[in-house]
């Protein structure tokens, strides 16, 4: 199936680093700059974000 894939005009593979960015359609909650969530809730992609302990 992969040779299928790789077969189509335009697909190019994804080496590791870019496979662990893939975030499912999710938003990126958490600030590259800072390391802290600027939100939360079900819709971001960073478990730390999505969990809200009170």
């Amino acid at each position: 199936m992969l040779n299928n894939i790789m077969n189509l005009n335009g697909v190019e593979k994804l080496n590791r680093k870019q496979q662990l960015s893939v975030n499912g359609g999710r938003k990126q909650c958490i600030d590259p700059r800072t390391g802290l969530c600027t939100d939360y809730g079900r819709h971001c992609a960073e478990l730390e974000c999505v969990l809200i302990i009170d």
